[in-house]
Protein backbone atom coordinates (compact mmCIF):
# COMPACT_ATOMS: atom_id res chain seq x y z
CA UNK A 1 0.00 0.00 0.00
CA UNK A 2 1.30 3.44 -0.92
CA UNK A 3 2.06 6.15 1.59
CA UNK A 4 -0.38 8.42 -0.26
CA UNK A 5 -3.18 7.11 1.94
CA UNK A 6 -1.56 9.06 4.80
CA UNK A 7 -1.68 12.42 3.01
CA UNK A 8 -4.90 13.37 4.80
CA UNK A 9 -2.92 13.50 8.06
CA UNK A 10 -0.41 16.02 6.66
CA UNK A 11 -2.47 18.55 4.71
CA UNK A 12 -0.88 21.95 4.15
CA UNK A 13 -1.86 24.47 1.50
CA UNK A 14 0.57 22.97 -0.99
CA UNK A 15 1.68 19.48 -2.00
CA UNK A 16 4.85 19.06 -4.03
CA UNK A 17 5.26 15.60 -5.54
CA UNK A 18 8.09 14.00 -7.47
CA UNK A 19 6.89 11.14 -9.64
CA UNK A 20 3.30 11.76 -10.77
CA UNK A 21 2.85 8.22 -12.04
CA UNK A 22 -0.80 7.79 -13.03
CA UNK A 23 -1.94 10.62 -10.77
CA UNK A 24 -3.43 8.59 -7.93
CA UNK A 25 -1.74 10.64 -5.24
CA UNK A 26 -2.75 13.87 -6.98
CA UNK A 27 -6.39 12.77 -6.98
CA UNK A 28 -6.18 11.75 -3.32
CA UNK A 29 -4.46 15.01 -2.37
CA UNK A 30 -7.25 16.99 -4.02
CA UNK A 31 -9.81 15.01 -2.03
CA UNK A 32 -7.82 15.69 1.17
CA UNK A 33 -8.00 19.45 0.66
CA UNK A 34 -4.61 20.54 -0.67
CA UNK A 35 -5.14 23.88 -2.44
CA UNK A 36 -2.21 23.72 -4.85
CA UNK A 37 -0.43 20.64 -6.18
CA UNK A 38 2.85 20.67 -8.07
CA UNK A 39 3.99 17.38 -9.58
CA UNK A 40 6.75 16.32 -11.95
CA UNK A 41 6.98 13.17 -14.03
CA UNK A 42 9.96 12.04 -16.10
CA UNK A 43 8.02 9.61 -18.31
CA UNK A 44 6.42 11.45 -21.21
CA UNK A 45 3.74 8.76 -21.44
CA UNK A 46 2.69 9.19 -17.79
CA UNK A 47 2.98 12.98 -17.97
CA UNK A 48 0.58 13.05 -20.93
CA UNK A 49 -1.80 10.71 -19.10
CA UNK A 50 -1.89 13.02 -16.05
CA UNK A 51 -2.15 16.13 -18.22
CA UNK A 52 -5.38 14.79 -19.70
CA UNK A 53 -6.66 13.49 -16.36
CA UNK A 54 -6.20 16.84 -14.57
CA UNK A 55 -6.63 19.23 -17.52
CA UNK A 56 -9.66 20.91 -15.96
CA UNK A 57 -8.12 21.54 -12.56
CA UNK A 58 -6.29 24.86 -12.39
CA UNK A 59 -4.83 23.96 -8.98
CA UNK A 60 -2.80 21.05 -10.39
CA UNK A 61 0.49 22.10 -11.96
CA UNK A 62 2.21 19.31 -13.88
CA UNK A 63 5.69 19.32 -15.35
CA UNK A 64 7.62 16.94 -17.56
CA UNK A 65 11.24 16.46 -16.54
CA UNK A 66 13.64 15.19 -13.96
CA UNK A 67 12.92 15.94 -10.35
CA UNK A 68 16.16 17.49 -9.08
CA UNK A 69 16.32 20.59 -11.28
CA UNK A 70 12.52 20.89 -11.17
CA UNK A 71 12.53 20.86 -7.34
CA UNK A 72 15.24 23.53 -7.29
CA UNK A 73 12.91 25.86 -9.19
CA UNK A 74 9.70 24.91 -7.34
CA UNK A 75 11.06 25.49 -3.82
CA UNK A 76 11.82 29.09 -4.80
CA UNK A 77 8.05 29.64 -5.11
CA UNK A 78 7.28 28.37 -1.60
CA UNK A 79 6.52 30.79 1.19
CA UNK A 80 5.61 28.45 4.04
CA UNK A 81 5.35 24.94 5.36
CA UNK A 82 4.68 22.48 2.53
CA UNK A 83 4.00 18.77 2.24
CA UNK A 84 6.35 16.85 -0.05
CA UNK A 85 5.74 13.40 -1.49
CA UNK A 86 9.02 12.06 -2.84
CA UNK A 87 8.37 9.16 -5.17
CA UNK A 88 10.60 9.75 -8.21
CA UNK A 89 12.50 6.48 -8.06
CA UNK A 90 12.36 4.31 -11.14
CA UNK A 91 11.23 0.75 -10.58
CA UNK A 92 11.58 -0.41 -14.17
CA UNK A 93 14.88 0.19 -15.96
CA UNK A 94 12.98 0.03 -19.26
CA UNK A 95 11.52 3.38 -18.17
CA UNK A 96 14.92 4.92 -17.40
CA UNK A 97 14.94 8.53 -18.58
CA UNK A 98 17.70 10.14 -16.51
CA UNK A 99 21.22 9.45 -15.34
CA UNK A 100 20.13 9.43 -11.68
CA UNK A 101 17.68 6.55 -11.31
CA UNK A 102 17.00 7.32 -7.65
CA UNK A 103 17.36 11.03 -6.87
CA UNK A 104 16.06 10.76 -3.28
CA UNK A 105 19.20 12.11 -1.57
CA UNK A 106 19.39 15.11 -3.90
CA UNK A 107 15.65 15.76 -3.52
CA UNK A 108 15.86 15.55 0.27
CA UNK A 109 18.77 17.96 0.42
CA UNK A 110 16.88 20.53 -1.67
CA UNK A 111 13.72 20.26 0.47
CA UNK A 112 15.55 20.31 3.81
CA UNK A 113 17.74 23.27 2.84
CA UNK A 114 14.67 25.17 1.62
CA UNK A 115 12.93 24.56 4.95
CA UNK A 116 15.95 25.97 6.76
CA UNK A 117 15.91 29.06 4.53
CA UNK A 118 12.20 29.60 5.16
CA UNK A 119 12.48 28.83 8.88
CA UNK A 120 9.97 25.96 8.67
CA UNK A 121 10.13 22.20 8.80
CA UNK A 122 8.42 20.82 5.75
CA UNK A 123 6.53 17.54 5.97
CA UNK A 124 8.24 14.93 3.81
CA UNK A 125 6.80 11.54 2.88
CA UNK A 126 9.12 9.16 1.03
CA UNK A 127 7.36 6.27 -0.66
CA UNK A 128 8.59 2.69 -1.18
CA UNK A 129 10.77 2.69 1.96
CA UNK A 130 11.03 -1.10 1.94
CA UNK A 131 13.21 -0.85 -1.16
CA UNK A 132 15.70 1.50 0.51
CA UNK A 133 17.70 -1.38 1.93
CA UNK A 134 21.06 -0.67 0.29
CA UNK A 135 20.70 -3.65 -2.03
CA UNK A 136 18.33 -2.50 -4.79
CA UNK A 137 20.14 -1.25 -7.89
CA UNK A 138 17.05 0.61 -9.11
CA UNK A 139 17.15 2.54 -5.83
CA UNK A 140 20.82 3.43 -6.19
CA UNK A 141 21.72 0.96 -3.42
CA UNK A 142 20.56 3.66 -1.00
CA UNK A 143 19.54 2.55 2.48
CA UNK A 144 17.18 4.03 5.07
CA UNK A 145 20.32 4.75 7.10
CA UNK A 146 21.72 6.85 4.23
CA UNK A 147 18.48 8.81 4.17
CA UNK A 148 18.35 9.27 7.95
CA UNK A 149 22.02 10.32 8.07
CA UNK A 150 21.37 13.05 5.50
CA UNK A 151 18.34 14.30 7.40
CA UNK A 152 20.28 14.35 10.69
CA UNK A 153 23.14 16.27 9.10
CA UNK A 154 20.91 18.99 7.67
CA UNK A 155 18.15 19.10 10.32
CA UNK A 156 19.24 17.31 13.51
CA UNK A 157 15.95 18.15 15.26
CA UNK A 158 13.71 16.65 12.58
CA UNK A 159 11.51 13.79 13.73
CA UNK A 160 11.99 10.81 11.42
CA UNK A 161 9.72 7.78 11.55
CA UNK A 162 9.57 4.94 9.11
CA UNK A 163 7.55 1.91 8.38
CA UNK A 164 7.92 -0.77 5.81
CA UNK A 165 6.12 1.41 3.24
CA UNK A 166 7.32 4.96 3.88
CA UNK A 167 9.63 7.35 5.67
CA UNK A 168 8.12 10.42 7.31
CA UNK A 169 10.05 13.57 8.21
CA UNK A 170 8.34 16.22 10.29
Amino acid sequence: MSCTRYLDQYVTDTLVETGSGKGRSIAFALACGFKEIYSVEISERLYKFCSVKFSRNENVHLSLGESVSWLQSIVKKLTGKTTFLLDAHILDFAEKHAEIVCPILQELEIVLENGKQLGVRHIILIDDAVLFNGKVKAFGNISKKDICDLISRIDPKAKVTHSRRFILVE
